[in-house]
């Protein structure tokens, strides 16, 4: 252990996870199982209509990917599920905070490191997420975990530590597919590392870069089973898929243009006037009514479109490009559109019912709003960038200051990503992303502080051990 860490800092950190644990096992006693309309795909139902076929599949013989059906299969009911899900979650936080406070050299930036992650995954923005049958806690867990690991052998250099990341990260990435921006952010990390090793001289067929290699092509391959199972899940899903009409003359593409059509363009007032003024969309008065509508009624709104004959002719003319149409014909009401769908996913979002146990005050400082996500997030990875930068951080703390940086550049991607490529409810699908730029925020102001703390320390502050340039260098 290293020497900073003294005995008061040693019981001080203990005394942090205790609590985290005593906050946690508070939400098992007191958080409630909710399903969703969409719970049935990833786990087996009691009502017999309900199952139609194999949940888990690893060759696309299945509605989802395999990741999470997997998982639940080996629990007999939701309650177990969940108390699966709040075990992974529990372990992931605490190695998670545990990992990035070992990337601090003072005592102060570490126990602060630990206080905030830890009271992060407590809060009930995020720690309520372990008690719904979806797909949001484990992509949270797993985040967490492969990261925790990549670090490590970033810090270590200890190839185990690698393998794990590799196989936890394959596994997140077939938890949801927007996961695999984060993926391929991982495998360009790990080339670029690997490039970077050998202009030192080391040799691409040992070692690290032999390592980051061989963990970069695992991970394509990974992308690529992903690809390659699509089309054969997407066909599973039909039965499965609340949306669609029971008898569907709709293409794929067509059910996802109608879809992003109720659900963006006519909850918009505004943005339903550019769709009738700027991109020619006719008025059939069975569609025009759901503009009032407060449900979005999709099955409903499908039926209204295929009613009309004109609002099909006009589709199949836009179906192909929903968000590039709309950019050529007005490219405001485009910005405007994606910024305010970017900010809501990154705003923070509750379903499942779980006790308060962190202040609420501390909750509203950390997800003050779910209107402007967006531009919170960026005005907080900005600041604390900024902070890390004017205190020396690219210079004597690169390895944690280009962890934030990435970790938060990446969640604002991904976030904008899912906007332009999915469609629903973007609040609970980029929780993932959410917590991420949450997390990125707090490590660059613990970087910060661990060098405003190392300038007013009378002697050298202990290095972390091994502390790697891996991330500095890919990066710079």
């Amino acid at each position: 252990m290293n020497r900073s860490l003294r005995q008061p800092a040693v019981l001080a950190i203990a005394a942090l996870f205790v609590l985290f644990l005593a906050a946690r096992v508070a939400l098992l006693l007191g958080g409630k199982v909710f399903t969703a309309p969409d719970s049935w795909v990833y786990a087996p139902q009691e009502d017999p209509a309900r199952n139609l076929g194999p949940l888990v599949s690893f060759i696309g013989n299945a509605p989802r990917p395999w990741g999470l059906p997997a998982f639940y299969a080996l629990f007999p009911d939701d309650a177990a599920r969940t108390v699966g899900q709040w075990v992974v979650g529990t372990i992931a936080w605490a190695a998670f905070a545990w990992e990035i406070s070992r990337l601090m050299r003072s005592s102060i930036a570490r126990f602060l490191a630990c206080a905030a992650l830890l009271t992060l995954g407590a809060m009930n923005t995020v720690a309520s997420w372990d008690f719904a049958i979806l797909t949001e806690s484990m992509s949270i867990s797993l985040g967490l975990i492969a990261i925790t690991l990549f670090i490590r052998w970033f810090r270590l250099g200890k190839v185990g530590y690698l393998a794990g990341a590799v196989l936890v990260t394959i596994w997140w990435t077939f938890i949801r597919p927007d996961i695999r921006l984060f993926t391929m952010v991982l495998i360009a990390l790990l080339g670029l590392y690997g490039i970077r090793l050998v202009r030192r001289g080391e040799s691409l067929l040992r070692g690290r870069p032999l390592q980051a290699a061989v963990a970069s092509v695992l991970l394509i391959g990974s992308l690529g089973w992903y690809a390659a199972i699509t089309p054969s899940m997407m066909e599973r899903f039909k039965a499965y898929d609340g949306d669609a009409l029971p008898v569907n003359p709709l293409s794929l593409d067509e059910e996802l243009f109608v879809h992003r059509l109720r659900v963006i363009t006519f909850t918009d007032p505004a943005l339903l006037q550019v769709f009738h003024t700027d991109l020619g969309m006719p008025s059939c008065p069975d569609t025009e009514r759901f503009a009032t509508r407060s449900d979005w009624a999709t099955v409903e709104f499908a039926q209204a479109y295929v009613g009309c004959p004109d609002m099909v002719a006009w589709g199949k003319e836009h179906d192909h490009d929903f968000w590039g149409t709309l950019a050529a014909a007005n490219p405001q009401a485009f910005s405007s559109k994606v910024l305010e769908l970017t900010s809501y996913t990154l705003g923070g979002q509750v379903y499942a019912s779980a006790p308060q146990v962190v202040p609420a005050v501390a909750e509203r400082m950390m997800f003050p709003s779910r209107q402007y996500g967006l531009p919170i997030a960026l005005a907080g990875i900005g600041l604390a960038t900024a902070l890390a930068l004017v205190v020396g951080a690219r210079r004597r703390h690169r390895f944690a200051l280009s962890t934030g940086v990435l970790l938060g550049g990446t969640a604002i991607a991904s976030a904008g990503a899912a906007v332009i490529l999915g469609t629903g409810e973007f609040a609970r699908f980029g929780i993932q992303e959410t917590v991420a730029s949450r997390l990125a925020v707090i490590i660059l102001v613990c970087v910060a502080l661990d060098l405003l703390v190392e300038r007013r320390t009378p002697t050298p502050a202990p290095q972390t051990e091994n502390e790697p340039e891996a991330v500095s260098s890919a990066a710079g």
